[in-house]
């Protein structure tokens, strides 16, 4: 898995698992489950800004257009928009588990409940 970020505060937590931020934490500690889960290996890499694809969206207002949330076209770079075309990008909000959800451990760690340790 290659994971890509413009943000090296981003980055860092990611790869540490751990940040004084409590949104860096939650993002680093969530990405540490869900790569633990998948028993993924994953390639960390850090980009500028104009370089990732992933930082179109910030550079652009959101329109609601077909039934999904799209960057502005009028407001890209013809550049980006050529980007955003080539990748067929379109828009997922994100979101986080909320503080109860945060204290369900069933919700985010798996048990084999035949291969437990004695």
């Amino acid at each position: 898995m290659l994971l890509w970020s413009d943000s090296t505060a981003a980055l860092k937590a990611c790869i540490d698992g751990y940040s004084r931020a409590p949104e860096m934490a939650a993002l680093g500690s969530g990405l540490h489950l869900l790569l633990a889960d998948l028993q993924a290996r994953v390639l960390y890499q850090h980009v500028l800004g104009k370089a990732n694809p992933a930082d179109i969206p910030s550079r652009s207002p959101f329109i609601f257009e077909a039934g999904a949330w799209r960057p502005d076209p009028n407001s890209l770079s013809l550049k980006d928009k050529a980007t955003l075309a080539g990748i067929a990008a379109t828009f997922s909000p994100v979101r986080f588990p909320s503080q109860e959800q945060l204290l369900q451990d069933d919700l985010f760690i798996r048990f084999d409940h035949h291969h437990v340790p004695q």
